[in-house]
């Protein structure tokens, strides 16, 4: 039976999948145990529009050079034999429930294999969507006013036109996943996604000209018209979070606009 598309995050929570922040204690092996995570990462176009909130320009970004790649391929062993890649099959009906709902985007879907380590050592594991999308302008704060292009560029000969640079793509959802054990199991997200949110609009002056005048006409002054900007721009929001976890349990970390379901089974 599918979820009801306004109830599924809820049903995850609370129905066929028991999702705690409690956690329980690291099971007592001799040798490194091994651990299969899967990951699903999903948006939630509506949540800009269900938020009045404000997301800085700059939230930071996760540290990818002290975190682990995964292979391109299942089977094959990561970055010093640390991770392998296996196929993401044990969340695929979240998946599905979670695009056939109204509101939700599953945008990144991957598992992997690994061996713990002890918390304040774990390196994290480099996750990231197929999908790419246009990298943020890095440019001014949000409540500056837009800057004029130059009308030539240095360098250039009269007669040529000016181009723009091809902009720079990044996948729209990457970040950082570490799996690591104390007395208890835990996870920790480091997550962006990349999503276009409303900015403050600013006013645009805009010169107008008559198309034409009589001999007898007064010539006329230009005329100004104040028009609204763009009010939509390019983001990275941000998501991190750090918790105590379960075998075989799903957990769902949160943000307004989008969010993540984990879930860590022992390997065989």
């Amino acid at each position: 039976m599918r979820l009801n598309a306004d109830r599924i995050v809820p049903a995850l929570l609370a129905g066929a999948f028991l999702i705690t922040a409690q956690g329980a204690p690291a099971p007592a092996q001799a040798d490194t145990p091994r651990y299969r995570v899967e990951i699903v990462v999903f948006a939630r176009p509506d949540g800009a529009r269900a938020t009045n909130e404000r997301w800085p320009r700059d939230s930071g970004r996760p540290a990818p050079e002290k975190a682990v790649g995964l292979p391109p391929e299942t089977g094959v062993a990561g970055e010093a034999g640390t991770v392998r890649r296996v196929r993401a099959d044990h969340l695929s009906r979240a998946v599905e429930d979670l695009a056939d709902a109204r509101g939700y985007r599953p945008i990144l879907h991957t598992a992997w294999v690994q061996p713990t380590g002890e918390l304040r050592e774990a390196r994290g594991v480099r996750i990231e969507s197929r999908r790419e999308v246009e990298a943020p302008e890095p440019g001014p704060a949000p409540d500056a006013p837009p800057e004029q292009a130059p009308l030539f560029a240095d360098g250039m000969f009269f007669g040529e036109t000016a181009r723009a640079a091809p902009p720079r793509r990044v996948p729209e959802a990457q970040g950082t996943v570490i799996f690591a054990k104390g007395r208890y199991l835990h996870i920790k997200l480091d997550l962006l996604y990349h999503t276009e949110l409303p900015q403050p609009a600013h006013a645009l002056e805009t010169e107008t000209r008559p198309a034409a005048f009589g001999p007898d006409d007064e010539r006329p002054g230009p005329t100004y018209e104040v028009t609204p900007s763009p009010t939509t721009a390019m983001q990275a929001v941000r998501l991190t979070q750090h918790r105590r976890v379960r075998t075989g349990e799903l957990h769902y970390f949160d943000h307004p606009l989008f969010g993540a379901l984990v879930r860590v089974t022992e390997a065989q």
